[in-house]
């Protein structure tokens, strides 16, 4: 499984997304926190919020793939 993150930038209204794998046994969320650092880094006053969207934000999707 992985987690799909997708970040949203209301300034200029690009989208970007990538996906991060989620290790059998390994809490997702944890993987959205980390994953989120990588987030930050690329966008200004992004935050992640797992399972919910809030503006200017970053957010976590399960995809089954």
């Amino acid at each position: 499984m992985s987690v799909r993150i997708l970040e949203r930038n209301w300034g200029s209204g690009l989208h970007s997304e990538f996906l991060t794998p989620v290790r059998p046994g390994e809490d997702a969320r944890r993987v959205v926190d980390r994953s989120g650092d990588v987030a930050r880094r690329s966008a200004q006053n992004l935050e992640i919020f797992f399972g919910r969207e809030a503006p200017r934000s970053a957010v976590a999707l399960f995809d089954r793939s």
